[in-house]
């Protein structure tokens, strides 16, 4: 059986519109954890999450986080837990350091 090293892998978005406009994206992808081994084949889950504040004057700061979670096709369902759990706790922060931002 062959192996290939793997690293989780997150990207963190923040845009800013006005009037449906975009007037701004900062985005950065970043590895989560160190690399390991995995069979080959295996699986990668991807879980995202986003959220829309709005800001006034018809502006709005959108905040996304996504996650691709490589994995043994085993432990889809363990993975898919950590995974979502990790993005949830994420939100959060982006959440609340946009609206400290916009207050």
């Amino acid at each position: 059986m062959s192996v290939k090293m793997v690293t989780a892998e997150a990207h963190e978005e923040k845009q800013v519109k006005h009037s449906g406009k975009e007037e701004g994206v900062q985005g950065q992808s970043y590895p989560v954890g160190g690399a390991y081994p995995l069979p080959v084949p295996h699986a990668t889950v991807v879980i995202s999450g986003g959220a829309t504040i709005p800001t006034g004057n018809y502006r709005n700061v959108r905040v996304g986080v996504e996650l691709h979670v490589p994995c043994p096709v085993d432990q889809i369902d363990e993975a898919y837990g950590n995974a979502k759990d990790w993005v949830d706790d994420r939100m959060s922060e982006l959440v609340s350091e946009a609206e400290a931002a916009i207050s």
